[in-house]
């Protein structure tokens, strides 16, 4: 599986990388947490670092996670760079000031997203599915037309697209 904004780890199977993680992070993760807990009690709680150091130990248990799941990122990145795309085209968006214009846009980056997440190119996709669509008589031909479907047929699309970033 390939892990786009990762360096030499975007070549590592799930495996691997979980290997990775725990002989390199694994021991990091734990110093920070053994200092979290020292100064738990030591730093007035309405202070930043206090409130800062209470909100790190209530969502401790999910930084887990990342040693546990090769999906899982130490940070949110990915989903900012995601999302600033969405929020640096608002004010070209004029039709986005209706709930139905609203809701319109969010189908749209939800399947842009996921073709990306997919690794097919989101023109090429919405092509496609605008082409076929008239056809679709089932919901599994509608089913059909999903991005994870359509996955082989255009991901080479998604390879031209990156090359050009």
């Amino acid at each position: 599986m390939a892990r786009a904004g990762y360096g030499t780890q975007a070549s590592l199977n799930d495996d691997e990388l979980l290997k990775l993680r725990n002989q390199d992070s694994k021991p990091v993760l734990l110093k920070i947490e053994t200092w979290l807990k020292d100064h738990r009690d030591k730093v007035l709680p309405k202070l930043a670092l206090g409130n800062a150091i209470r909100y790190a130990l209530d969502h401790w248990p999910a930084m887990g996670r990342y040693l546990e799941n090769a999906r899982s990122a130490i940070d949110n990145n990915i989903v900012e760079r995601d999302i600033k795309r969405v929020v640096m085209g608002c004010k070209a968006w004029l039709f986005s000031d209706t709930p139905n214009g609203m809701h319109a846009n969010a189908v749209l980056y939800g399947f842009v997203q996921t073709c990306i997440a997919n690794e097919i190119d989101p023109y090429r996709y919405l092509v496609t599915v605008i082409k076929r669509f008239p056809a679709a008589r089932t919901s599994d031909d509608v089913l059909a037309l999903l991005p994870w479907a359509l996955k082989v047929e255009l991901a080479a699309g998604f390879e031209r697209l990156k090359m050009a970033a």
